[in-house]
């Protein structure tokens, strides 16, 4: 450029330095701030200024504040014996200096040396003067050469207040206005040549969905979403008329009347399983239930009516193993069953269903059987019963026999000992010569009396 430019970038500030000792302390410096470019604003710590004896060695250190509109800044350090110095960038902005004079301590008897009639001050001590006047030039932009001193500068850029500007600030020259340069066609609001703003344009895209690459400024994007009256059923898309195949409609579960994607409504459809019982998930939307319980017609049934599943029959289960008629489980029917006693006759608790009678007699055949008919115990024979000695039937057991002699238990006996009857012989014991004996029938007689023995009690 036309001026000395300081500024950081890339993680990289500018330095101005010397390598090797000055043969005089430095008295100053001098800083001239290019006057096209002076700062718009107060800017702190914006150079740092090192001083000191040895190469890389400081020993006073101090810090240039740029200031709005000011063109010419000195810096002086603590002491003018330093023979090393160092400049360092250290703002974001950048700054723009015309020169940058060193001025060195210098005797008495210094022969001043200028640049020209136009120079102020002494290029060896720094001693300032007084002259007619500054350098004149023809045109402050484009004339290069002093009228005054003949010193030359290079030629200075012109100025316009932006883009559309033609006429320059500094030497009136003229120009056809510029067009404004912006980083980005669309987005980009500020010329990046006079900072002159702009609305930002929207972007430009050959298609309105799929298309990522802006048809103006190249800027991308990802791809937009194509957008459907109905998510579902409609198959143009708003924006772009890119055409697709009809979605399906999309629904919780089996349940769900309503799609998630169009709000289109239908009725709600059954849950589906692989197995009607076992299977825990529905094949259609995953809904879980708990297993159902196998379906048979009764108990002997082995096939599952609703998933065919096969199991060993089952064997009917009554509430009372004798007399209840209908299957616990399956309702199927059966005749009541006999009670069970271990023994027919004296067990009182059925073995089966535990429902309790009074013992039964023991059943015999007859007086003389001896061994039960139902449970087989055993007794001692019995005598028949009979009436009288002329019945022929047993009164227990049906036994029948001919009639028989009555039995008396002497002659002179009152009665038959079985049956009753009066003795016809119509006679009485009778010891007339009191040998204790009956005189007719010969039975041994009381001796107290006329009573034989065996009818005394």
């Amino acid at each position: 450029g036309n001026c000395i430019q300081m500024r950081t970038r890339n993680g990289k500030s500018s330095t101005i330095w010397n390598t090797t000792a000055f043969t005089k302390g430095i008295k100053k410096i001098v800083l001239t701030y290019n006057a096209a470019k002076l700062s718009t604003k107060d800017i702190d710590n914006a150079i740092k200024f090192t001083f000191g004896n040895e190469l890389d060695a400081a020993t006073y250190t101090t810090y240039l504040a740029i200031k709005t509109g000011v063109g010419e800044y000195t810096i002086t350090p603590d002491k003018d014996t330093y023979t090393f110095f160092k400049l360092l960038h250290t703002a974001s902005n950048s700054f723009y200096f015309d020169s940058i004079k060193i001025y060195f301590e210098l005797p008495a008897e210094c022969q001043h040396a200028w640049d020209g009639d136009c120079d102020t001050a002494c290029n060896t001590c720094g001693a300032t003067r007084e002259v007619e006047a500054a350098h004149t030039f023809d045109n402050d932009c484009a004339d290069t050469t002093c009228n005054v001193c003949g010193a030359t500068r290079a030629a200075a850029a012109h100025v316009y207040d932006n883009c559309e500007d033609t006429t320059c600030a500094n030497c009136a020259v003229t120009r056809e206005a510029a067009e404004h340069v912006y980083d980005n066609d669309c987005a980009d609001t500020t010329c990046a040549n006079c900072t002159v703003t702009r609305e930002a344009k929207e972007h430009v895209y050959d298609n309105d969905c799929a298309d990522t690459t802006c048809a103006n400024c190249a800027v991308t994007r990802e791809a937009a979403e194509h957008v459907y009256d109905n998510d579902c059923t409609d198959t143009t898309c708003a924006n772009c008329a890119v055409t697709r195949e009809a979605a399906e409609h999309v629904y919780d579960n089996c349940e769900d009347t309503t799609c998630a994607n169009c709000a289109v409504t239908r009725e709600a459809e059954e849950h589906v399983y692989d197995d009607d019982c076992a299977d825990t998930t529905c094949a259609n939307c995953t809904v879980t239930r708990e297993a159902a319980e196998h379906v048979y017609d009764n108990c002997e049934d082995t096939t599952c009516a609703n998933c065919a599943v096969t199991r060993e029959a089952q064997a009917h289960v009554y509430d009372d193993d004798c007399a209840d008629t209908t299957c616990a489980n399956c309702n199927v029917t059966r005749e009541a069953a006999e009670h069970v006693y271990d023994d027919d006759c004296a067990d009182t608790t059925c073995a089966n269903c535990a429902v309790t009678r009074e013992a039964a007699e023991h059943v015999y055949d007859n007086c003389t059987d001896t061994t039960c008919a139902n449970c087989a115990v055993t007794r001692e024979a019995q005598a028949h019963v009979f009436t009288g000695c002329d019945d022929t039937t047993c009164e227990n057991c049906d036994y029948t026999r001919e009639a028989g002699n009555h039995n008396f238990q002497h002659e002179c006996s009152d009665t038959c000992n079985e049956c009753g009857v009066a003795n016809p012989n119509d006679k009485a014991c009778t010891d007339s010569d009191s040998n204790n004996a009956c005189d007719y029938c010969g039975a041994e007689m009381d001796k107290i009396g006329d009573t034989p023995v065996d009818d005394v009690d």
